[in-house]
């Protein structure tokens, strides 16, 4: 190998040729700081690599957001329903709610959905899609009721109707009322009366409609409730749509000091049962929210964060089509409120013996349980007499 050194400019260039024939040769550039190379000094030669600095990963930043309109309230309260209390919201229409699991709603994930709802469209636009936010959608994410007369037809109650002033009565400060005095109304009391009704929709919606950032309770909608108003004939999946597009209007992110007061708990499980995750999977039944806890909605939030580096980059799942209940099942289904309601028309009786509307209800269900304990008997008996014709031919 030869090596020839030339001095130039304080650095020392030196060609190398690694084959006497060859024609090709390397040029190695080593600084010198004004020395001369010793030519039979081979640690001249050592060439060394340059440690390549890793490029930090910078995270992507998440913004949140202070979610006024929370599901932890109700939940408080729904699990200590007694059973008539139960049969009441039934009644009203939002028997499913008795059924939610979860307790808050995820500060990033939310601001995240909420950010691409477009209030004008009312769709939730991603990355691979786009979510519909419909009145069947509303049903089918939370269990509203899709009754027929919308909230802005109801008319205002009337001044023989006191049914707005007798349940502000149970309050200290009426023009402050804050939802910690609704729970503690409703947990006092085993009564399933109109102040019941009141309280609940109270907390309903301010759990999962639309809240007030004044930190006192919404009770605005309360006031077109009366007596005679037939709560479940309500369209409260449209009302929750109006509240939506307004909240998110109003809303400002920019503000510090700005709470969204609108129903992100839709918007957030309309989003996970929208779009596919392979890691954090839950049975895609109806209506959604008796299915999703805090816990899971937390971890979702957390995987697509750290894992996948953003939200709404997943693929949509197939549109849900609930499975046909077959006859039997239906059959079954209808059979089991009636005894549900036979029971408890004769706790009713053991209460008050001298009811007649409850006696007269009495007689009807005996006599639908009557028939079909005649025909389960028939069904019996033609089962045996099968059994027992398979047992002559062998």
């Amino acid at each position: 190998m030869e090596r020839i050194s030339k001095r130039k400019n304080d650095k020392v260039m030196i060609l190398v040729e690694e084959k006497p024939d060859s024609k090709k040769r390397k040029a190695v550039v080593l600084s010198t700081e004004k020395k001369l190379v010793d030519e039979n000094d081979d640690s001249d030669f050592e060439i060394r690599e340059k440690k390549r600095k890793k490029k930090k990963q910078i995270k992507k930043h998440f913004d949140t957001m202070r979610n006024r309109c929370s599901p932890g309230a109700l939940l408080s309260v729904i699990q200590g329903f007694n059973e008539v209390q139960k049969d009441c919201v039934e009644d009203m229409g939002f028997g499913d709610l008795l059924k939610m699991k979860m307790t808050e709603v995820p500060g990033a994930l939310s601001c995240f959905v909420l950010e691409k709802f477009d209030s004008t469209t009312k769709k939730i636009i991603l990355q691979r899609g786009k979510i519909d936010v419909t009145r069947e959608s509303v049903h089918q994410i939370l269990g509203f009721p899709l009754g027929r007369k919308k909230f802005s037809e109801l008319p205002f109650r009337t001044i023989e109707d006191n049914t707005y002033e007798e349940w502000i009565q149970q309050f200290e400060n009426k023009s402050m009322i804050r939802l910690q005095e609704i729970k503690m109304k409703i947990v006092s009391s085993n009564k399933a009366d109109m102040n019941f009704k009141m309280n609940f929709l109270a907390l309903l919606i301010n759990s999962l409609i639309e809240s007030s950032s004044s930190g006192k309770a919404n009770t605005s909608p309360l006031k077109y409730i009366m007596k005679d108003t037939k709560i479940s004939n309500i369209d409260w999946c449209s009302y929750l749509i109006d509240c939506l597009v307004k909240t998110k209007q109003s809303y400002d992110p920019s503000s510090s000091t700005s709470n969204f007061v609108g129903p992100s708990a839709y918007l957030v499980l309309a989003y996970v049962d929208s779009v596919h995750s392979e890691v954090i999977q839950v049975e895609r039944t109806r209506p959604v929210i008796c299915h999703w806890t805090s816990e899971k909605m937390k971890l979702r939030e957390s995987y697509e964060k750290e894992e996948l580096g953003d939200f709404g980059t997943g693929e949509f799942n197939e549109e849900f089509v609930e499975r046909d209940l077959n006859e039997e099942d239906y059959e079954e289904m209808v059979l089991m409120k009636y005894r549900k309601l036979h029971m408890l028309t004769e706790k009713g009786i053991d209460k008050f013996p001298e009811n007649i509307t409850l006696n007269h209800l009495k007689v009807h269900l005996d006599t639908i349980f009557d028939d079909e304990n005649e025909y389960d008997n028939k069904e019996k008996e033609n089962d045996n007499v099968e059994g027992s014709n398979e047992d002559d031919e062998e």
